[in-house]
């Protein structure tokens, strides 16, 4: 297993206000040698007058390696959406990122939907052209709510091209763990773990990006997920997603070091060896 700090955690886009640089400093401070991207931090990066090309210099200085770059968000209008995948493919062709992770957008009511399948395939290959496998997400309360809802999408797009991003809260808040179990290790594009309680129907939103734990801080049989996964064979990234309005208000360092310590007691097969950096120029 290879351990990724995700910077997502302390994004603006859910109401942090700390310099990437200091969450990636935390990152590699706390042990961490690979870091996964969201592209809020790096706009509010990139609007402070910095480029692609500095971004990559402050990871080989922080020496992490870019494992992920995320969210692309496919809705029904082609025009956002692919301009989307093309930001997100420049990230990932800057950084060296070979997944992007992908969830289809909540305002959409069919998963089915031509329109979502139509422009879901042409990001990938918008992507795939970027050297970057899009890691296709199941949310409790999106139309892609089930991992067999999510396979459904990567056998549209095609497995070389897009795998399942699988979440411990998402698997075990909406009951998935036993799906798991269908599974092979390449179906797998990426690991998001956490803990949390169970929510209530109508808070499962709000808990999902606000009230989420650090493992072994909640009520969730993480237990169960990390045998799910492992069995399938999966051994490639395993990422922090835990999204919490309190972990947002504290320092990123405390977390950080707090954050690796439990991964790597709950998967205690992962190794962090010193990262192989592949970014390239702007």
């Amino acid at each position: 297993m290879q351990l990724s700090f995700q910077t997502v955690q302390f994004s603006p886009r859910f109401g942090a206000d700390v310099a990437l640089g200091d969450v990636l400093a935390a990152a590699s401070s706390a042990g961490f040698t690979r870091v996964g991207l969201d592209v809020w931090s790096v706009d509010r990066y990139l609007d402070r007058g910095h480029s692609l090309r500095d971004l990559v210099a402050m990871l080989d200085a922080a020496d992490l390696r870019c494992t992920d770059v995320l969210p692309l968000v496919v809705g029904t209008d082609s025009g956002p959406t692919l301009a989307s995948a093309r930001r997100l493919a420049a990230l990932a062709t800057a950084t060296g990122a070979p997944v992007c992770g992908a969830a289809v957008d909540l305002g959409v009511v069919d998963r089915r939907d031509p329109r979502v399948r139509d422009l879901l395939v042409r990001c990938a290959d918008i992507l795939t052209g970027a050297g970057a496998r899009l890691a296709v997400e199941f949310l409790p309360y999106s139309c892609v709510a089930t991992v067999a809802d999510a396979c459904e999408l990567c056998e549209v797009v095609g497995w070389d091209a897009a795998g399942l991003l699988v979440d411990s809260w998402h698997t075990l808040v909406n009951s998935q763990v036993d799906a798991l179990a269908g599974l092979a290790a390449g179906d797998i594009a990426m690991v998001q773990y956490s803990d949390g309680v169970i929510p209530a129907p109508e808070k499962v939103r709000d808990d999902s990006r606000n009230h989420r734990r650090l493992p072994g801080h909640g009520e969730l049989d993480l237990a169960s997920f990390v045998a799910a996964v492992i069995a399938t064979g999966y051994d490639g990234l395993i990422s922090p997603e835990v999204l919490s309005s309190e972990v947002r208000a504290a320092p990123p360092a405390p977390f950080a070091a707090e954050i690796h310590a439990a991964l790597r007691h709950h998967w205690p097969s992962s190794l962090d060896p010193p990262a192989t950096h592949a970014g390239h120029d702007e």
